[in-house]
Order: C-alpha cells, then structure tokens, then sequence
C-alpha cells in the first residue's frame, strides 16, 4: 500500500494562478492552452478580499492572455465563467481593462466562431446584471461598438440601450 502525504485543504489559489501566468508567459505562449483556462476556472471564482489588491494587480498584467480566450470555441465559456465572480470581487479594480476587453470583443464578433460570441453576449449580460460599477462601463463600451459587434452582441446591446 502507498502512502502520500495529503494535498492542502486549501490552495494557495493567488500563488497558483501566478505561477501558472508566470509559465504561460515563460513559455510565450500566443494563447492559454486548455489545461491552463481548466485550473484557473477552478481558482478564480475562489478569489476572496484578504487578496484583492494582488488579484487586481494579476487581472491587469494577465488581461490580454484571458480576454483573448474569449476568441477560442473550447475556452470562452470556462474563462468568462471565471471572470464573472472575480470581477464581482474586484469590482472598479477592473475597470481599466475593459478597453482590452473591447479589443477581444471586435476579434469574437469578427473572427470567432458563432459560440464565442454567444458566449460573450450571455457574459456582458450578466456583468450588465451586476449593476454599478460595471452597467456605466458598459453603456460607454457599448457607444464604441461597430456594426457587427452590434449585431453579434444584439441581446446585449438591446439591455444596454433599453
């Protein structure tokens, strides 16, 4: 019979995340890969208060990897499910990311498979949803969209513009 020491109770989900960033960009890797979104769907929705400043800090060096896995077909769901509790807890922190989200919304809604911007119209809803700070944010996003985004993005913007 095998013995193993336990695995922690509780990971150190901050210094989990870091170091998988750390390696993705060590790696320089054009877009996280699947086995990357998998662990940090699993730790994000897990950030709490205690760490909240590093978290904001994470969100905006790591902000281009996440947002463009908007892009990919089998990461889009898994990565805004896991942005929604964050940007709950980080609240305004996030906000000065949102003109790289806007950039990764115009590569969903021109170059993306239809799921992802499915994917990206039920996530703007909801963080629409989540009222102040984001609803601001998101009326002024929504002033900077195209044409196509319009049309991509249609549930969206109609809850936007009501």
């Amino acid at each position: 019979m095998l013995s193993f020491p336990p695995l922690p109770l509780v990971w150190p989900g901050f210094l989990v995340a870091a170091a998988l960033m750390d390696t993705a960009r060590a790696r320089q890797l054009d877009a996280l890969e699947t086995p990357y979104v998998e662990v940090l769907s699993a730790i994000l929705p897990k950030a709490a208060e205690p760490d909240r400043a590093a978290w904001a800090d994470w969100l905006h060096e790591h902000k281009d990897y996440l947002y463009v896995a908007m892009c990919d077909e089998e990461l889009c769901g898994p990565v805004t499910a896991a942005l929604l509790p964050l940007f709950a807890l980080l609240r305004e922190d996030c906000l000065p990311t949102f003109s790289t989200l806007l950039s990764s919304l115009r590569m969903v809604c021109e170059n993306a498979p239809a799921h992802c911007a499915q994917v990206a119209n039920s996530f703007l809803v909801a963080l629409y949803g989540e009222g102040e700070p984001f609803a601001s944010a998101l009326k002024t996003m929504v002033q900077n969209f195209e044409g196509p985004m319009r049309e991509s993005l249609l549930e969206f913007v109609a809850r936007v513009e009501a």
